[in-house]
């Protein structure tokens, strides 16, 4: 009895497994959540471990904008916060700033990330 040995073009599965966050459209393999950490909304600032391509997710550019404005205005909410409505100055306001402030903007950043490896799709960056 003779097997089947033919296996479809690679083309064609690329296609159908970049269709999402965590896959790279153009070689089809997996894009490591770590490439991505922090760098989601940045295009062109991470690459396929893979096939060496830049990646970026599709982000309108209102949605980058408003998060960077929103991640601001936080951090300098939280300052404006310690300094006049705590009376916090010197080394306290600071450190507390460090312990608080720059930790949760973190985690804001690492939801971001986790959204776009759920609900987005990753493109190739084009000049």
């Amino acid at each position: 009895m003779q097997q089947n040995i033919y296996k479809p073009p690679q083309a064609d599965l690329v296609v159908a497994q970049g269709i999402d966050g965590k896959t790279c459209p153009l070689c089809g393999q997996h894009v490591s959540w770590s490439a991505v950490f922090f760098k989601a909304v940045i295009p062109n600032r991470y690459k396929c471990h893979h096939c060496k391509s830049r990646l970026r997710f599709d982000l309108p550019i209102w949605f980058v904008s408003s998060f960077f404005g929103l991640m601001l205005l936080y951090c300098v909410g939280f300052l404006y916060t310690l300094d006049n409505l705590l009376g916090m100055v010197g080394e306290e306001k600071w450190f507390y700033y460090l312990v608080v402030c720059l930790p949760s903007a973190l985690f804001f950043a690492g939801l971001l990330t986790i959204y776009c490896r759920k609900k987005r799709k990753l493109v190739e960056v084009t000049r």
